[in-house]
């Protein structure tokens, strides 16, 4: 009776246990952004949580030969500065990447900076447009990116 009694009372700290882990938050560093959710054949993005940042966009497209490219950073009210670097890589095998042209730090002393360009490429290549930015706000630095590819 005794040994039945101590095999009931390790299932029920097991089940305990496991309702437990089944009850913690495993994204403790992300969030669904209302305004910036994407929803592609019913998958929701989880965008990071930026403390200084409300938003780090780069796209990319095709005019012919021409990539045309842009980028968004906007900091949340308080920014002072942004500074941001801009890289154009294509795509060479197996995931490796060759840059093909890296673009002057853009720097501005205001909550929102714009990047636009424009570069000849080959057609049916792979191309990845990043960026990294350091946004300052009330007094304190975060870095931030992203990144978008798409086949020419």
């Amino acid at each position: 009776m005794g040994r039945d009694v101590l095999i009931s009372k390790h299932f029920a700290v097991l089940v305990m246990a496991v309702v437990m882990l089944c009850t913690i938050n495993p994204v403790t560093n992300a969030a669904v952004v209302s305004n910036s959710v994407a929803n592609v054949e019913n998958v929701i993005a989880i965008t990071p949580f930026w403390v200084n940042t409300s938003e780090v966009t780069v796209t990319l497209s095709y005019s012919g030969t021409t990539a045309i490219r842009s980028g968004v950073i906007d900091g949340l009210p308080g920014t002072t500065r942004i500074v941001a670097d801009f890289v154009l890589e294509r795509r060479i095998s197996n995931n490796n990447y060759t840059v093909v042209k890296r673009f002057p730090t853009r720097t501005v002393n205001s909550a929102s900076l714009r990047f636009s360009d424009n570069t000849t490429i080959t057609k049916g290549e792979t191309y990845r447009l990043s960026v990294t930015a350091v946004v300052t706000r009330n007094g304190t630095t975060e870095t931030v990116s992203n990144w978008v590819e798409r086949k020419a």
